[in-house]
């Protein structure tokens, strides 16, 4: 579905994400249309890193897929697919780290400053050229709730060296809190005059050229995929790991730090710690080799949600980057410990009572003990030592081969402690013999029509539709 056209406008086989609530995070400096801070940037105008590891990881798991299931094709499809995508994600290697580019251009560009909150009922004569051709954003701010009725004109020289005049009316703009954004749909090389009909002075107007160079957690994702080179990989963990970036005391920021939209807190500006996109740069690491820069990580993690736990008794949606502070929604479950980065980390996957996954590298420095199943783990610098519920033990060396453990001669049946069931109705089989099936199908014009069948299929009554309705034409519910 990626790669048609409506999400691969120029079709080079790099799609575009079609909103930048797909990210999962509205508040990333670039795009932000919502926030007063955010540069506003149309994210369908913009090719992205973060988008290709997605596409990588996924098009991997495809290719596993038809293996196991010995569909040779679709393998091989898969493959070629997988081959390409990483084919472009090197085009947005910068030398030091992957970077986000104009969708056309695919140029990554600075910002240039064009109108600064000037009255919004006057022409403004620019007559500014730039570097590269680039998009520029128009931000219209002030007045009440509702939108105002404008025409906005911008005219000047495109990237061809061919005159352009564009006209784009308020439907084109996306109006949030008191605020219309627009961006070309066009890359400027001049830009001549900037004017907007229909507003008053109350209203303010802001210009800008688009800034697709502001470094966010985005551009460390691909890391996650497991495929770079070493020294894109060394690169990338240096900067994630970077106090001044990335690295802060409770985890991995959304925003670098060095950006002058960065807020710890995450309330006036991108920032704070969020524990999906950790969890995958958390991952990338181990996956690249750098075990003990993922330990570093987990355990400032582990401290920070001990301390929370202590304060407020439950965990939160998001946290702060420095403080101990959570935020968001009470008990939400992207806020709890990664659990599969901690078990990558600590080198130890139970399976079930009888199967074990354990070994590699020991980088926790302590004595880590891990109970499932009825199966107990402890990895220490003397050796690895499973006991599994039918007293069968096993010893290996500290940094084992990553292997499977099997316990020979298991229980019959997987211990289950402490599990509090239901008090369930009971249910005789002349009860479940009256069950039905309600099946409702949408009509237009008219209500519902509700068809009642029992297990046998069978009719048991069908009210009749309204008079207007068209049974024929009426798409599904």
């Amino acid at each position: 579905r990626w790669f048609n056209h409506d999400l691969d406008k120029d079709g080079d086989g790099v799609p575009e994400w079609n909103s930048e609530r797909q990210m999962g995070y509205v508040a990333f400096p670039t795009f932000a249309m919502g926030q007063a801070w955010g540069q506003g940037a149309n994210i369908r105008q913009m090719e992205t890193p973060d988008l290709l590891a997605y596409l990588i990881s996924e098009a991997e798991a495809l290719q596993d897929i038809a293996d196991a299931l010995g569909e040779k094709q679709d393998k091989a499809s898969f493959k070629k697919q997988l081959k390409d995508l990483e084919k472009h994600l090197k085009e947005f290697w910068d030398g030091k780290r992957f970077t986000y580019r104009d969708r056309d251009s695919h140029i990554t560009t600075d910002s240039v400053a064009l109108l600064d909150g000037v009255p919004g009922d006057e022409p403004y004569t620019l007559d500014r050229s730039f570097v590269a051709p680039n998009r520029v954003i128009i931000r219209v701010v002030g007045g009440v709730s509702h939108r105002p009725k404008i025409t906005l004109y911008l005219s000047g020289t495109g990237s061809d060296g061919n005159p352009v005049t564009i006209e784009a009316s308020a439907d084109d703009f996306l109006w949030q809190n008191r605020q219309g954004m627009y961006t070309t749909s066009e890359a400027f090389s001049h830009i001549d005059s900037i004017k907007i009909d229909g507003l008053s002075r109350v209203y303010k107007i802001y210009a800008e050229t688009i800034d697709s160079s502001r470094l966010d957690i985005n551009h460390l994702l691909p890391l996650w995929t497991g495929r770079l080179t070493k020294t894109q990989a060394k690169a990338l963990v240096n900067l994630a790991m970077d106090e001044n970036h990335f690295m802060r005391r409770n985890g991995l920021t959304m925003v670098s730090a060095q950006d002058r939209d960065f807020d710890a807190s995450n309330a006036r500006g991108g920032g704070g710690i969020w524990m999906y996109w950790l969890s995958l740069v958390g991952e990338g690491m181990v996956k690249s080799g750098f075990q003990a820069e993922a330990t570093q990580l987990v355990k400032a993690v582990l401290n920070n949600l001990t301390k929370i736990l202590e304060i407020d008794g439950y965990l939160s949606q998001f946290y702060h980057a420095d403080e101990t502070q959570g935020f968001g929604e009470d008990g939400h479950v992207g806020g709890v410990v990664p659990l599969n980065l901690l078990m990558e980390v600590i080198g130890i996957r139970i399976i079930s009572h009888r199967k074990v996954w354990v070994g590699g590298e020991f980088t926790w420095g302590q004595d880590i003990s891990v109970r499932q199943h009825g199966v107990t783990v402890t990895r220490s610098e003397d050796g690895i030592h499973i006991q599994f519920p039918s007293d069968h033990e096993i010893t290996l060396e500290a940094e084992a081969e990553w292997q499977a453990v099997i316990d020979p001669k298991p229980v019959l049946e997987e211990l289950v402690e402490d599990l509090e069931l239901p008090n369930l109705p009971d249910i005789n089989e002349s009860e479940t013999a009256k069950r039905v099936m309600i099946e409702i199908e949408g009509q237009e014009g008219g209500e519902d029509t509700v068809t009642i069948v029992n297990e046998s299929n069978s009719e048991i009554d069908e009210p009749e539709p309204a008079p207007d309705s068209q049974p024929d034409d009426s798409p599904d519910l």
